[in-house]
């Protein structure tokens, strides 16, 4: 017996709508293949040599911003690594800001304050946000040129802010993004694969764009010239993801951003499951979310090609993690070759080893593979969630990571 004719209709079209998904998944598979590895090899040639230093330009005025809610546990860490920072006090000034604590936050700040005159303390009446609580820091603090950011969970080094703010010596430099050094690197599966991205994403990732004269996005030690700031109008309201539509922003407005691997401030990683599910889950949504600006300035600097699209691409952010999974179920139906979803991998883990021995763990290459190995497909997974949650605009939550010795739990939050 013959089934229908539509029914055989039906078939036919749905064939032809998933090999044109196939196909579709490959070419997106196929650019961020071809874009890896050109920052791979950007990232591990030598840099251009420096010219002679010459005289010591003096330091410019910097604006400190500390944006901080519940930071209570890590707040002595914090405070010690700005009281070590070698960078002249009377170019200094430091605003802390308690986006309205439930702990003793507030008060471990104005402690610290209290003996300090370059220190403020801005404390907030109501929960509003990091970025909303940064445009009230950046209101309230005094007039400085560079405005350098360092969330409450990071631990800079003493050379940091000197280091970060070298390149604006360059006036095309409108933003610089430090590196963000994961402490506890080896402390269990999760933290060895959540330092292995972090490391790709910014000893190869940032620093190829900036060897290749793209714009590497800012994090969460970074610092800004506080005219580009004025250019994109502050930070916006979103809740979250603001480093990466600012950064997007920048480059619309022709702003040059640069990433200073000399600029190191330490950071610990998420190291257990449940964390890293929420990280992910976050960040995936943030980096998808975040292009285009809901405003965007027009530009009175040229703008290379390159930049604009490589912007475009970034804004994809973890697209090639869903590419991925449509070229595996294609490759397993046979609609595709089985070499696409291969070179990515060969490529990807070109990356990860370039990356593992920049951060100096070449003698622990093995155990960092094996955990990218094993973990890449909750990466995936996350990933793939993380694209339906916002195709659905879904709610976003915020989970506080469990960080060693703080005892702190899952939390609601708009941060």
């Amino acid at each position: 017996m013959q089934p229908p004719a539509d029914i055989d209709e039906e078939c036919l079209h749905g064939r032809r709508a998933a090999g044109a998904v196939a196909r579709t998944a490959a070419l997106v598979l196929l650019c961020f293949t071809a874009r890896r590895l050109l920052l791979a090899l950007a990232a591990a040639s030598r840099p251009a040599a420096k010219g002679h230093p010459g005289e010591p330009a003096a330091q410019p005025e910097v604006a400190l911003l500390v944006p901080a809610r519940n930071e209570a546990a890590g707040a002595d860490a914090l405070l010690g690594s700005l009281a070590a920072l070698d960078f002249p006090v009377d170019r200094l000034t430091i605003t802390l800001v308690d986006d309205c604590s439930d702990d003793a936050t507030a008060v471990l700040f104005d402690e610290w304050a209290e003996t300090r005159p370059h220190v403020s303390v801005v404390r907030l009446p109501e929960p509003i946000g990091k970025y909303r609580a940064l445009n009230e820091a950046i209101g309230s603090s005094a007039p400085a040129t560079i405005v350098a950011i360092c969330d409450a969970d990071v631990r800079p080094r003493p050379t940091w802010l000197s280091k970060l703010v070298e390149p604006f010596a360059d006036p095309r430099v409108g933003a610089v993004a430090g590196y963000l050094s994961p402490e506890n690197a080896d402390e269990g599966i999760f933290a060895r694969y959540a330092a292995v991205e972090s490391w790709v994403h910014q000893l190869v990732t940032s620093a190829g764009k900036d060897r290749l004269g793209l714009d590497p996005p800012t994090l969460g030690a970074c610092a800004y010239r506080r005219t580009a700031l004025d250019d994109v109008g502050w930070f916006g309201a979103s809740a979250s993801g603001e480093d990466v539509r600012i950064s997007n922003a920048l480059t619309d407005t022709g702003w040059r951003i640069r990433f200073a691997e000399e600029a190191v401030a330490d950071n610990t990683v998420v190291h257990t499951p449940q964390d890293y599910w929420h990280q992910h889950l976050r960040w995936a949504r943030n980096v998808f979310a975040s292009h285009p600006a809901p405003t965007r300035p027009r530009s009175h600097r040229p703008v290379p090609l390159g930049r604009r699209v490589e912007s475009i691409v970034a804004a994809a952010g973890y697209a090639d993690r869903v590419a991925l999974l449509v070229v595996v179920v294609a490759v397993r139906a046979r609609t595709l070759p089985r070499w696409l979803p291969r070179t990515y991998a060969a490529v990807a883990g070109l990356e990860v080893v370039v990356a593992i021995v920049r951060a100096g763990h070449a003698r622990q290459l093995p155990r960092f593979v094996v955990a990218t190995t094993v973990l890449f497909p909750v990466d995936v997974a996350a990933s793939s969630a993380a694209a339906v949650a916002e195709i659905l605009d879904r709610p976003r939550s915020w989970r506080q990571p469990q960080r060693r010795g703080s005892g702190q739990g899952a939390r609601s939050s708009s941060g």
